[in-house]
């Protein structure tokens, strides 16, 4: 069992929807949830990493990622309410010349495809306080894997209290299977903060930190962190068959908002990537290649529709 603790950040990808929107929604937003009865959101996002050298041994890697959710909100009463979401990312790697990480190959892997479908319940029990649960299940993989040694799947249970219109705070335990047997278990702080007219802090889905400015109803700036941890299959015909890949990341940048209406949003994002770090298994769990790689200037986009 693998136990990490997170101090400020959740998890993206991982981090399900309705712990989130429980720590954004301020309690007079949430009222007025509970009577629309049913919304959905589409939320789609592109990445774009550039090329960095790797720490211990040759080469370097470069990542582009596109990934879509679509998500599925309807409140039974004004304390229940029950979220679906459907996400999936794909990711594309640009090795050149990385011969240290898996033996006899220059070009470890190519992609990796990651889908995710959760189903999530929030129970209001008072006026400032809230329960919540989530389920969900992966399938993780390169092009080519087993359908079948993908698969993971996990949840997250939490609570929230609103102490004022401008501050709820929260706190969830996730725990996740992984492809090789073990459990992870992460605490995932929820925060919604209105430090004053114009500045905010929250943790949320994508930028799991960020503290923000807006001079004005649609426009918002600010400074975003996150860790960023992907765990997927390997090509049961490439060169090291069913193996696995862990990786992680903590960018740091900046990012613009743009909310032209309530239904719509724009997100633009440029920063850096710290604290990266590679770890391929072989189908049995044994290490076979671990890096650390250089940070790495990313930029995305991200647009949000709600209906």
């Amino acid at each position: 069992m693998r136990i990490a603790v997170i101090i400020g950040v959740g998890v993206v990808l991982v981090a399900p929807c309705f712990a989130q929107q429980a720590a954004e929604q301020p309690a007079d937003e949430q009222a007025r949830a509970a009577l629309s009865k049913t919304g959905f959101s589409l939320e789609v996002a592109g990445r774009w990493i550039g090329k960095s050298d790797l720490d211990a041994s040759p080469g370097e890697v470069g990542v582009a990622r596109v990934s879509t959710r679509l998500g599925v909100r309807h409140q039974l009463s004004d304390k229940v309410g029950l979220t679906f979401a459907a996400e999936l990312e794909h990711s594309v790697y640009d090795f050149d010349n990385a011969t240290g990480l898996i033996a006899g190959t220059s070009n470890p892997f190519d992609d990796a495809t990651i889908a995710t479908l959760s189903l999530g319940a929030q129970v209001r029990v008072s006026e400032q306080d809230a329960w919540f649960v989530t389920g969900f299940v992966r399938s993780a993989g390169e092009s080519g894997a087993d359908f079948n040694d993908t698969i993971t799947g996990g949840g997250i249970v939490g609570f929230q209290r609103t102490f004022s219109k401008d501050l709820t705070l929260g706190i969830g335990v996730l725990a996740s299977s992984e492809l090789e047997g073990d459990v992870y278990i992460i605490p995932v702080p929820m925060v919604r903060w209105q430090i004053a007219e114009r500045w905010s802090l929250a943790t949320g889905q994508g930028a799991d930190v960020r503290l923000a400015f807006a001079p004005s109803e649609r426009w918002a700036f600010g400074l975003e962190a996150a860790w960023d941890r992907r765990e997927f299959r390997l090509d049961d015909r490439g060169p090291l068959p069913s193996g696995v890949v862990d990786e992680r990341h903590i960018p740091v940048g900046l990012f613009a908002r743009f909310t032209p209406n309530a239904n719509f949003s724009l997100d633009a994002h440029l920063g850096t990537q710290l604290g990266s770090e590679i770890e391929i298994e072989n189908r049995n769990g044994n290490q076979v290649g671990q890096d650390d790689i250089d940070p790495a200037l990313y930029a995305g986009l991200d647009l949000s529709i709600r209906f």
